[in-house]
Formats: C-alpha cells, sequence, structure tokens
C-alpha cells in the first residue's frame, strides 16, 4: 500500500492515480503521532473520499486531490500547533550542505527555483511550507509541486515520473526521491541563509522607488511574520521567533530571473 510520511502524520493510501501523488518516499527525522488511512470509493456524483474526519463527495479527479491533500495538511498543521511550531511558507534546500531557505511572495517561483537547484545537486527538504521552532527549522516533506512551461524545469524526466494535475496551465507533482534530488533525511535544524526571491524594483508593477519606501525583500520577510501571524493566534511569539530567526540567519536578495540563472545566483551566496 502507498504511504505518504508528513512529519507528525503518516497516511496509508489505496492504489488509486488521484491521490498518488500524496505517497512521499522522504525520511523525516520526527517520530509520527497518528496514522491516516485514506479511502475512496465510487459515488453517485463522483467519488467519496474520507480520510480522519472528512468524509464528502468529490465530482472530479482535481477535487478529490484537493480534498484530500487539504485533510492531511490540516491535521498536520494541527499537529504543528501541539507541538509548538510556527508555520512559514519557505522552501528549504541543501547547497552544499548549506541549508538554505527559499521566501518570497506567491509566484515569487520558489517550486520552479528549488528544481532548477536541485538539477544542479542541491537536495531538497520542501518546497513550500517550514516549521520553526526555538531558531530549529524543519520542511513539511510534500512532493515538489512544478507549473508547466515555469522556466524549463519540467523536463520530459519530471514528466514522465510525475502526477499530472489539470489545472489551468497543469501543475507537475513529482516525488523528489525519484529524480535523486531529496536530501537523505529530513532534521530540525537552524538554517545558513535566507534567500529572499524577489521581482526587482525595476519590474514591480506600481513599484515605490522613493527614499524609505520598502523593498521586495522587506515586504517578503514581512510577509513572513503575516502569514505564521494568521496560521498561530500568538502573535507576540509569532513575532519573536521570526525575529530571532532573521537576526541569526544572513539574508540575501536574488531578482527574478530564469529559474537556472536564479539557481547559479543562490549558490555563489549560499557559503557566503
Amino acid at each position: 500500500m502507498p504511504r505518504g510520511s508528513y512529519l507528525w502524520l503518516d497516511v496509508d493510501l489505496p492504489a488509486d492515480e488521484s491521490v498518488a501523488f500524496l505517497a512521499t518516499s522522504a525520511r523525516p527525522t520526527i517520530t509520527p503521532r497518528e496514522t491516516w488511512r485514506l479511502r475512496l470509493d465510487p459515488a453517485p456524483a463522483g467519488w467519496r473520499v474520507r480520510v480522519g474526519d472528512l468524509d464528502a463527495v468529490a465530482p472530479t479527479p482535481l477535487q478529490v486531490a484537493e480534498l484530500a491533500y487539504g485533510a492531511v495538511h490540516d491535521r498536520v498543521l494541527w499537529h504543528a500547533r501541539q507541538a509548538g511550531w510556527f508555520r512559514l511558507h519557505m522552501a528549504l534546500v541543501s547547497v552544499g550542505g548549506r541549508r538554505v531557505g527559499l521566501v518570497g511572495r506567491p509566484g515569487a517561483g520558489k517550486s520552479t527555483t528549488v528544481a532548477a537547484l536541485a538539477a544542479r545537486g542541491a537536495k531538497v527538504l520542501g518546497d513550500d511550507v517550514v516549521f520553526l521552532r526555538r531558531g530549529d527549522v524543519v520542511a513539511l516533506p510534500r512532493p515538489l509541486h512544478l507549473r508547466a512551461g515555469a522556466g524549463g524545469v519540467v523536463t520530459a524526466e519530471v514528466r514522465a515520473r510525475a502526477h499530472r494535475l489539470d489545472y489551468d496551465p497543469p501543475v507537475y507533482v513529482v516525488d523528489p526521491v525519484r529524480l535523486g534530488w531529496a536530501a537523505p533525511d529530513n532534521p530540525a535544524l537552524p538554517l545558513d541563509r535566507i534567500v529572499v526571491l524577489a521581482p526587482g524594483a525595476d519590474t514591480r508593477p506600481g513599484a515605490d522607488t522613493r527614499p524609505g519606501a520598502t523593498t521586495p525583500a522587506a515586504d517578503a520577510l514581512a510577509d513572513l511574520i503575516a502569514d505564521a501571524g494568521a496560521f498561530n493566534p500568538r502573535h507576540g511569539d509569532v513575532v519573536r521567533e521570526v525575529a530571532r530567526l532573521l537576526a541569526r540567519t544572513p539574508v540575501t536578495t536574488v531578482d527574478r530571473d530564469r529559474p537556472v540563472r536564479m539557481a547559479a545566483r543562490i549558490e555563489a551566496r549560499a557559503g557566503g
């Protein structure tokens, strides 16, 4: 039976293509506290999806995938809160043995940059969410989500090993372990560097270039606090945790470009 290992939650999966992307081969170092079994059954209007507290009918395979992943993701976040972790929207890679977190506003290209770095030898820990506690960071080990045509990173090899979700444009979901891109384990450790993926002052629509105006980097770092605060109501603790992270970790900005060029720049800065 396929299995997804999501830190505190293990999920037993049916052999069904619509939820195949939930299977993960990563090896988290956090011991799971709970196991769920995902069930899919034919229903008059589509498929009945049952996992945890979810019992719903989805009319299309894409909605089956969204329901199943949403339920799993929500339960992982619940466990994280109970254990005192704070969620951050951040990708995490190991570049030359150094742990690099990638942050940016939606659409900044975190997943495609992760894929470009991985193709150059970096190891993937996560492309979307990490959890932060007392300076340590651990990634949510989900498969990479890559949009079709995104900077040339969706190669024939990726498509051959990926599960396609029929968005517009399509999204290819691929387990980085199957491509040899994943780190051997996923420990909770401090970051060595944060890289902000920014559009650049000249390319932002309506960008304010007056002295004292905020920069893409400042916007992205402020988003870390705002997003973590939406996840956890202890806002004072959120600010202290993120402030501690930023005070201890060098921060670099890389302007938006083709993923392979961004990857090369991140490699050059990772060890500095």
